[in-house]
């Protein structure tokens, strides 16, 4: 079954993390996939550190960050939220109301394609009907 890496995994993939990195090469590429929710979540912070007062050090670290994200995302199977995810929005939507909007809009992404979640926020996602979870950071 086909796996979505929730932002939390993407950053652990990102950072080298030994045992996540150990699980995706038990997968094919075509297994893996990422959200456009992701990438916007990755961006936003990224973009709001680069609206600050930084120093030429702190600039061109946050303009390095920016580009590996851009590459990542460029290299990656990245899963748009189309209309059948805003379908599966809507109906978590009115089931879980205090569930994060990002959460959800990846849940629903995840969910509408019968895919894996990966995450290690395992308690935000519980709660989505038909949704699967693993979690690759566990102990």
């Amino acid at each position: 079954m086909p796996h979505v890496l929730d932002t939390n995994i993407v950053r652990a993939t990102r950072d080298g993390h030994v045992p996540v990195l150990a699980r995706l090469a038990t997968l094919q590429p075509e297994e893996v996939y990422v959200t456009i929710v992701s990438f916007e979540e990755e961006t936003k912070g990224q973009n709001a550190t680069l609206n600050q007062r930084l120093n030429q050090v702190q600039l061109l670290r946050a303009y390095e960050s920016l580009l590996r994200t851009h590459a990542y995302f460029a290299s990656a199977n990245v899963l748009p939220y189309d209309a059948n995810a805003a379908r599966h929005d809507a109906e978590v939507g009115t089931l879980l109301r205090r569930m994060g909007t990002k959460d959800r809009r990846i849940a629903a992404i995840t969910r509408s394609r019968g895919y894996t979640l990966v995450t290690h926020n395992v308690v935000d996602f519980r709660g989505v009907p038909g949704l699967v979870l693993e979690d690759w950071l566990a102990p």
